[in-house]
């Protein structure tokens, strides 16, 4: 439709962006930063940010629906969020050392964890990954990074890695998930990679570069699936989601640094819908998108 000479632009909508929802702020409904999303399988996301409460929205409208708050944030924020296979809300509550559950109305129903560095202790715990063999492998930072198994009865069944540079080990493994081929892929954000591993723990490949050009990364902060069985790799560095294969070739991106639908500043989290949608937590304009993938 013509705009009258003066009007102001209207911002154009990339075709890929479906829907936006949040805006800053701290009333219900709205963000400080959001930082991680999960979705139950039933039309319900949930939200993590820099405040002290989980946010529960429809995923077709974008209605908020509810919230509630975690237990305590004074030494730190929680940086992940995942629904398990039976619907329960894990959280991983980094500065803490432990994991939290929630049922989907924000009944707490454990806590497990105690703060340190022996196996089966957690250490700035961020990634959390339910694998199909019914373990949960949780990743830790903060100068103690390595990649634990747990049973759903919080039991220590094994674990890999440590903080460097080589195969294996790792700088702030931020994010953690199973591809359909069994694997486990880890975003090893400050190595600027993601590393590949089979069901047990043993190193197979890496892939990505330092920068922001096209086959690269910068600060890879998550990973999900689509349903052509692509990784997509959210980058907190490069303000984009980039397309690989299971053996690591560059497949595209989309996203750049921006305020305006489609693009995104220091996003934090994604999880797939398994329609070929995403969500992405675009952290710093405060809001969420809905993306069809290419």
């Amino acid at each position: 439709v013509p705009r009258g000479a003066g009007s102001p632009a209207v911002p154009v909508q990339p075709p890929y962006v479906l829907a936006t929802f949040g805006g800053p702020g701290t009333a219900p409904g709205r963000f400080n930063r959001p930082r991680s999303i999960t979705h139950d399988g039933h039309g319900t996301c949930y939200v993590i940010d820099l405040t002290d409460r989980v946010q529960a929205f429809d995923i077709a409208t974008g209605r908020f629906l509810r919230l509630w708050h975690l237990l305590d944030i004074r030494q730190g924020r929680p940086q992940r969020i995942r629904a398990a296979p039976d619907g329960i809300l894990t959280v991983a509550d980094t500065h803490y050392g432990r994991v939290l559950r929630y049922d989907n109305r924000g009944t707490l129903l454990g806590v497990f964890g105690t703060e340190g560095k022996a196996p089966g202790q957690l250490y700035y715990p961020v990634g959390l990954c339910f694998l199909a063999d019914g373990r949960l492998a949780v990743s830790e930072y903060g100068g103690h990074d390595r990649v634990q198994f747990f049973g759903m009865d919080e039991t220590l069944l094994g674990g890999f890695g440590k903080g460097g540079t080589g195969n294996g080990e790792f700088i702030r493994p931020e994010a953690l998930a199973q591809g359909p081929d069994g694997n486990l892929y880890v975003a090893d954000a400050a190595n600027q990679r993601v590393q590949v591993f089979g069901p047990d723990g043993t190193f197979l490949r890496a892939f990505g570069e330092a920068g922001i050009g096209r086959g690269r990364l910068s600060y890879p902060y998550d990973l999900a699936f689509d349903p052509r069985g692509r990784l997509i790799v959210l980058e907190y560095g490069a303000h984009r989601l980039s397309f690989w294969s299971l053996q690591g070739k560059w497949e595209g991106d989309l996203g750049g640094l921006g305020s305006r639908p489609g693009e995104l500043a220091s996003p934090w989290g994604l999880c797939a819908l398994g329609d070929g949608t995403v969500l992405v937590t675009n952290s710093d304009n405060h809001r969420i998108e809905r993306w069809r993938l290419p």
